[in-house]
Order: structure tokens, then C-alpha cells, then sequence
């Protein structure tokens, strides 16, 4: 899959910007500020609906307009797709494939993939196990649309139930209700979870090990309530617990991916390299696995690659990334355009070099 064009019109910091891509690696170059991140940001939409730096749509739009409007032309499988991503305030989100409109976001997805790294990526090691999820969660989604709509409806379902919580209620076999859809749908995702991470491990190791040359050991382990008894008796159990705290207490909701550096745990014990390197090896195995189940060659986008990385990583990290047999395309931002040229000349016959001012 490769990305042959890309326009902007009032997308962050761009009232409007055109581009046509030649080659199998794209590089932004430019000062800090000046918008690098926000190309690779509306790449990803087009991919995903939705961008990796701001959740909030509305944020999206540039200052003093009220729309946003986003556009690239796809080749894959020698076809072409016009995917186009528009938003416009007090209006739903708008996606489109070859001007057809999906009837939801979720139907979009798998379709055109991308991995990203970025400089904020090491929350997923020091920060809430959600974000940890969402490492498995994004994966799963696309390589099984089924495994989207069963997140979805576990979560609305659980909405549900926290809300009938609150409400002290006395008849209690709307519990018994949401009980077993939760333990329906939750066993259906924590079988999934488990089947993808022992796929994932062994990859994530492998590139981890090449990535840092062996100098430590580190482990990734997916932790589930499910994984000691079925979710419907989990929820029996703590039926007066979470009568008590209004809330459920067990479930996939709390399910957690932990990372340990020679045992033990990374938040605490690791550097910031290992905790990028931690998470770039995350990244290269679910491009990998992507790339192998979807049939299909995700885009790489690579934002701020020194950040936390020592030159001697960078320059492993791009040649991984590119030594792969049939690799994706792949897009960097860096300031820096005679560092970039140093790494991927000896590599690389042709490149495109955008500079942006």
C-alpha cells in the first residue's frame, strides 16, 4: 500500500497544503513547530478517522475556521482509493471511500493501516493500564472487525450496568442481564487478547534483542481476571462489592499488558531508551503481524525519531524497518535534513525530501 498523494485544507496548523509522494520513504523536514507532526497526524486519520495527537475533533480545526478537510490518494493491490476525512462544526465526521460515505467509523477500519511512532509513546509504559490496552485493542481491530464491535458493545453494555449501579436499584435481575452479555462478549475479547499476545511476544523479543543488542532482558505479559475463572463468576462474586462501590469491579476493562526490563518492572526501573526501545519493538511486531494476517503492507509513520534515542538506535531502527522483505512505505519528520540524508543515503537509492517553511 503506498500513500501517492496528500492534500489539507484548515487542519491544524494548515490552511491549506498539497503533496504528491514518489517514493517508498517520505521525509518532512523543517524547525519545530512548523507543522511536520500534523502531516503524519492527518495521515493517520485518513487511516483511522482520527488522529494520534488529539482525540477531541474539534481541536483538529485550525484557528478561526469552523471545518476541516483532509484527503489522500491510496494505491494498493494496483487499485486506487481517493479516502477523504471531513469534519465540520456541529456536524458528525464525515469518511469517505471513493466518495462513498461509510454508514460507521468501525467499517472503515483494517482497510488502510499505519503504525506510528512518536515521542509520546512511552505512556503506554508509565502511564494507566488503558493506554496499555490500547496497544492489543488497536492491533486486534484490524486484523478482526468482529473483535471492534464486540469492544464496542462491551463497553456500552458496561456503561449500562455502572449507571444501573448508581441507581441503588432493588430489583436486581437487570443485573443478572448485563452479567451475562459482559461475560458473553468479555470472553469472546480476553480469548483474543491471549490468542494475538502469543503471536505478538515472540516478534516483539526478537526485535527488542536486535534493537538493543541483548543487553537486558524484557518481558511483555498480558494480565486478565479472566485468565483464574469465567467472567460471569467473577461478576457473581463481586455482585455486593460493587453494589457497595457503584461500579464493576472485574472484567477486560481492567485488563493490563506489563513490561519488565531482567524482571522487573519497566516503569520504575527503566531508562527512557529502553522504554522507547520497549515501545518501537512493540510497534515493529504489530507492523509485522499486520503485514503477514492482513495480507498487507501498513504505512510507517516514523515522528521525531531522535526523541529519547541515541543516533546508533535510530540508524538500527530505520535499517530494520526498511531490510524487511516487502516493507511499507514510510514517512519521517526530523529537522535536521543533513542527519536524515547521513542515515538513509547508504541505504537507500531514492527518497523524497520535503522541506516545509
Amino acid at each position: 500500500m503506498l500513500l501517492k498523494s496528500l492534500q489539507l485544507v484548515n487542519f491544524r496548523s494548515h490552511s491549506a497544503y498539497e503533496a504528491q509522494f514518489t517514493n517508498q520513504v517520505v521525509a518532512f523536514v523543517g524547525n519545530n513547530g512548523i507543522g511536520k507532526t500534523n502531516l503524519l497526524d492527518a495521515i493517520h486519520h485518513l487511516c483511522y478517522a482520527k488522529g494520534f495527537l488529539n482525540s477531541v475533533d474539534n481541536q483538529n480545526i485550525k484557528t478561526d475556521s469552523d471545518f476541516y478537510f483532509i484527503q489522500g490518494i491510496f494505491s494498493k493491490e494496483e487499485q486506487k482509493f481517493s479516502i477523504t476525512c471531513s469534519l465540520k462544526k456541529g456536524i458528525k465526521k464525515v469518511i469517505k471511500n471513493n466518495d462513498k460515505i461509510y454508514k460507521t467509523i468501525a467499517e472503515h477500519i483494517g482497510k488502510f493501516t499505519a503504525i506510528v511512532i512518536s515521542p509520546n509513546d512511552t505512556i503506554a509504559v508509565n502511564e494507566g493500564s488503558d493506554e496499555r490496552r490500547k496497544l492489543l485493542d488497536i492491533l486486534i481491530a484490524q486484523m478482526q472487525p468482529e473483535y471492534l464491535n464486540a469492544l464496542i458493545r462491551y463497553n456500552h453494555i458496561l456503561k449500562q450496568r455502572n449507571t444501573f449501579l448508581k441507581q441503588n436499584p432493588n430489583d436486581l435481575s437487570l443485573l443478572d442481564a448485563y452479567n451475562f452479555q459482559l461475560h458473553q462478549l468479555g470472553s469472546f475479547i480476553y480469548k483474543t487478547r491471549k490468542e494475538t499476545m502469543l503471536l505478538i511476544q515472540p516478534l516483539f523479543q526478537d526485535y527488542y534483542n536486535k534493537i538493543s543488542e541483548q543487553k537486558e532482558i524484557v518481558e511483555m505479559i498480558y494480565e486478565s481476571d479472566l485468565s483464574s475463572k469465567p467472567l460471569i463468576e467473577l461478576l457473581e462474586e463481586t455482585r455486593a462489592k460493587d453494589l457497595i462501590i457503584q461500579n464493576t469491579s472485574k472484567g477486560i476493562h481492567k485488563d493490563d499488558v506489563l513490561f519488565k526490563v531482567n524482571d522487573l518492572p519497566m516503569k520504575k526501573y527503566a531508562s527512557q531508551g529502553q522504554q522507547k526501545s520497549v515501545i518501537i519493538a512493540v510497534k515493529l511486531a504489530q507492523y509485522e503481524l499486520l503485514k503477514t494476517i492482513n495480507n498487507n503492507k501498513p504505512l510507517f509513520l516514523l515522528d521525531d525519531i531522535f526523541d529519547k534515542l541515541d543516533k546508533q538506535r535510530v540508524t538500527k531502527l530505520i535499517t530494520l524497518i526498511l531490510n524487511q522483505k516487502n516493507n511499507g512505505q514510510i514517512f519521517i519528520t526530523h529537522t535536521d535534513k543533513e542527519t536524515l540524508a547521513q542515515i538513509l543515503t547508504p541505504i537507500l537509492e531514492n527518497f523524497d525530501t520535503i522541506e516545509l517553511e
